[in-house]
């Protein structure tokens, strides 16, 4: 049976029913999990599952399903302590309790405050979370004109788990023919946002965008401050925007491809048999509206392209780091080559810095007259004349203040800090 439900690569271990009602199974997929420890019980089956991709620790995993009578609701949530004893580490507990623990998980005020006080004591004592279920108040429903709604479906987790798994998500499904709605737990998603609104330069050509513009910046609001009433604005503008977007312009892509399809199979029928006047009318119209939609296609992509080229001054680009990073590659390999020059310079000479990196050198000669502050004063008004090379030299200088000029060559590197030697300034 469960290779017809979840297919042939899974593997199961389940709790049998009784009659239609307290049957439970774990299903994991063998090339993913491997399981162990499993152990049946009364209310409960409980497995340990082990990522086989060496992501993860393994963890407990608990599949229950809760008693419908009252009787037996007792050994039930005892049994819940004699599995979290069994079972150290992370630790999720899920399924259908038949139980509640808050006012708020019924509709209606029938509660039987005893066994809600009870649950949560076991919740409390186990140190338990309940994962958040996302967009649904209830998951059970008795179907009637005037039903009894109450969330019994639940999952719960050890901090070790939470941790384990700090991007997990607990949606609901749909009922479809049952009373329960299923619960799908995903152990990483991404946290999703809703998207920002994007305008498009295209816009601004298209007949009645000038009118929804002036009617949305024109609407009225409360007296506020200035600030807030141009957060106002904008807010309406967007949302205008938004809705003119999708009955006047629609999916630019979309029609393009389906233009393009209706094309296709136009260019099929053709080589069969001739097209009549309306299909030839319909393709000819259709290879117009390509060009205009492939235009616009390209005008977006082109807006919202990452890679923009460097005179229009967007640097955050990876073609930006990858140059960068050739030009930190060529200078180091660059000040590699001459600091030998540098050091046998610093033995036959004064210094004439220090301070400095080990990926800033100067070369000067021996018979400099040049002062030290003298040096800096041009180093300071030259500096900025960078060369156009990727390797980042700065151009050649002469001290104004030398008598026999004698030319300067420097190399600047980021994140380089140097004084000048202002011992003999």
């Amino acid at each position: 049976m469960n290779n017809d439900i979840a297919g042939s690569d899974f593997d199961y271990a389940c709790l049998p029913a009784v009659a239609v009602a307290g049957g439970a199974v774990i299903s994991w997929r063998r090339d993913l999990w491997c399981a162990s420890s499993t152990c049946v019980r009364r209310f409960s089956i409980t497995t340990k599952l082990t990522p086989l991709n060496g992501h993860g620790e393994p963890w407990w995993l608990t599949n229950v399903y809760g008693p419908t009578a009252r009787a037996d609701k007792a050994d039930f949530l005892q049994q819940l302590r004699d599995v979290r004893a069994s079972c150290p580490g992370p630790w999720l507990l899920c399924g259908d309790f038949n139980l509640i623990y808050m006012a708020s998980d019924k509709n209606n005020g029938r509660l039987h405050r005893g066994l809600m006080r009870r649950f949560r004591s076991v919740i409390d004592d186990l140190q338990l979370y309940e994962i958040h279920l996302s967009g649904r108040l209830f998951t059970w429903s008795n179907g009637r004109d005037q039903p009894t709604l109450e969330r019994l479906d639940r999952a719960f987790a050890t901090v070790e788990w939470i941790e384990q798994y700090p991007s997990h998500q607990l949606r609901c499904l749909a009922s479809d023919c049952s009373d329960h709605a299923p619960l799908l737990l995903v152990l990483k998603s991404e946290p999703w946002a809703r998207p920002r609104f994007r305008f498009d330069q295209y816009w601004a050509k298209i007949d009645g965008f000038l009118d929804v513009v002036r009617a949305a910046w024109g609407s009225q609001h409360a007296d506020v401050d200035a600030c807030r009433s141009l957060d106002q604005k904008l807010r309406a503008l967007a949302k205008a925007l938004r809705s003119w977007r999708t009955t006047c312009v629609g999916n630019i892509r979309l029609q393009l491809a389906a233009a393009r399809v209706v094309i296709y199979e136009l260019d099929v029928a053709l080589e069969t048999r001739p097209l009549s006047q309306g299909e030839i009318e319909l393709r000819r119209e259709l290879k117009a509206n390509v060009l205009g939609l492939a235009s616009l296609d390209r005008t977006m992509a082109r807006q919202r392209a990452r890679t923009r080229h460097l005179r229009e001054g967007d640097a955050c680009t990876k073609y930006f780091h990858l140059q960068a990073c050739h030009r930190l590659t060529e200078l180091l390999a660059l000040t590699a080559s001459v600091a030998p020059s540098i050091r046998r310079l610093g033995r036959s000479s004064a210094p004439m810095w220090c301070g400095c990196s080990t990926r800033f050198g100067i070369w000067t000669s021996e018979a400099s007259t040049t002062s030290t502050k003298q040096s800096w004063c041009s180093y300071t008004r030259l500096r900025h004349r960078r060369a156009s090379r990727t390797t980042g030299l700065s151009a050649l200088y002469i001290p104004s203040a030398s008598c026999s000029p004698r030319v300067w060559l420097s190399v600047w590197l980021p994140e380089c800090h140097f004084h000048p030697w202002s011992k003999n300034s």
